[in-house]
């Protein structure tokens, strides 16, 4: 069987019948497709809402370690931003950073940068 590193059309964030992409964390826990379909679509939310409070640079960086999958870099890496700028964040942004880090089985470091970043209401 060989192995296919285009996603294009795919739905498995690992590649195709199961064969690991050489750039993939591939560690998905078991979770289906529609799962981390969800949660990288709840990322980019994330990621495009925050463009006000992002530099282009950062916006790009978050954007590529979405499309490398490394779903777990980027949200701390946004909490990391946000927390070192000071950049204000709405109760609805920091409780969605919080359920997407428990839904992802994260530890609880994203909480506790996120505990340094002002709120806006």
């Amino acid at each position: 069987m060989e192995c296919s590193t285009s996603l294009a059309g795919v739905s498995d964030p690992c590649g195709l019948n199961g064969c690991a992409l050489p750039w993939s964390s591939c560690d998905t826990g078991g979770m289906s497709a529609v799962d981390y379909d969800d949660l990288r679509g709840r990322l980019m939310a994330l990621l495009i809402g925050f463009g006000d409070r992002l530099t282009a640079e950062q916006s790009r960086l978050g954007h590529e370690f979405l499309d490398h999958n490394e779903l777990g870099l980027a949200l701390e890496i946004m909490a990391d931003w946000l927390a070192e700028d000071s950049a204000a964040i709405a109760d609805s942004e920091h409780d969605a950073m919080v359920r997407l880090a428990a839904d992802m089985g994260m530890d609880d470091r994203v909480v506790r940068v996120l505990g340094d970043i002002p709120r806006s209401g």
